[in-house]
């Protein structure tokens, strides 16, 4: 393996890009007075919440088929995506959605799960970051989706506003994600100047940018308390997801195969491409 080659694996396997990213990302929002001593504290909070987190390659294949173990089918896997811009308050949602209600949620560094199971699921709902650098790998996860929740911040100034929105036409429209059922979260509620979901997205634009018959809702939520919403709005997922399970399934199953075939392909690609060199 060449020295570039070792550089991109440790890269990956540590997600350093995306630790440099947050770190100066949160220095530059902060601007804390003693730049060292915030940075050592960032790190020793990022440390304790990557230890938590459970291994996800974005690359590798996930999904499989309904199989059975000593006669009992095994629980349907049903996977949600959590997207939208950084700080916009989706690890703190999760959190909450666990039942822990964390105001000083670590932001996250690349990708971070929450699973449970009901009696006929097992379920993963994972947290991408949302820096602009780190949005290029959301892609590697769309196949994977059965439904999305997208976070937006209700209360961030106009620019932030309308990066979002355009982060979420961009998402909606993907090949792997268009047509499945979505769910909007419009956060941070609590704040005094949060707009209502109404003014952060319109009907109207929804409609410009969803196929039609896409299941859809919003609702205003916050994250730093107990809210009822949370648990409304993935109950309504989950239950939108469940009658029409056996259509998402075979879609993910589908685009998993595509998936695997562009992986395939590529790879032959770079292997041609190195014979042609050597």
């Amino acid at each position: 393996m060449s020295e570039q080659e070792l550089r991109t694996e440790y890269c990956k396997k540590h997600n350093i890009h995306h630790l440099f990213e947050l770190l100066a990302t949160k220095v530059l929002v902060e601007r804390p007075e003693n730049p060292f001593a915030y940075l050592r504290d960032l790190l020793q909070s990022v440390e304790e919440s990557e230890a938590k987190k459970a291994s996800y390659d974005p690359t590798t294949i996930h999904f499989k088929a309904d199989e059975t173990e000593q006669g009992k089918p095994k629980l349907k896997k049903l996977t949600i995506g959590t997207f939208g811009v950084d700080n916009a308050g989706k690890t703190t949602l999760l959190s909450a959605m666990g039942g822990e209600v964390d105001p000083k949620c670590t932001p996250t560094v690349g990708f971070s799960p929450t699973a449970f199971q009901t009696e006929e699921y097992d379920i993963c709902i994972f947290d991408l970051g949302g820096a602009a650098n780190f949005r290029g790998i959301w892609v590697h996860y769309y196949h994977d989706c059965l439904g999305i929740i997208f976070v937006i911040d209700s209360a961030a100034e106009e620019a932030k506003l309308q990066e979002s929105l355009e982060v979420l036409k961009e998402t909606v429209q993907s090949d792997y994600i268009k047509g499945k059922p979505l769910l909007i979260f419009c956060n941070k509620k609590d704040l005094p100047n949060s707009r209502g979901c109404e003014e952060v997205i319109s009907e109207e634009f929804l409609a410009s940018v969803l196929e039609a018959d896409t299941p859809h809702k919003i609702l205003p939520t916050c994250g730093l308390e107990e809210d009822p919403n949370i648990d409304t709005g993935v109950e309504w997922l989950l239950e939108v997801v469940g009658k029409d399970y056996d259509r998402l399934a075979e879609r993910v199953k589908s685009d998993t195969q595509k998936v695997k075939e562009e992986k395939e392909r590529k790879r032959a690609e770079r292997l041609a491409a190195l014979e042609a060199e050597a």
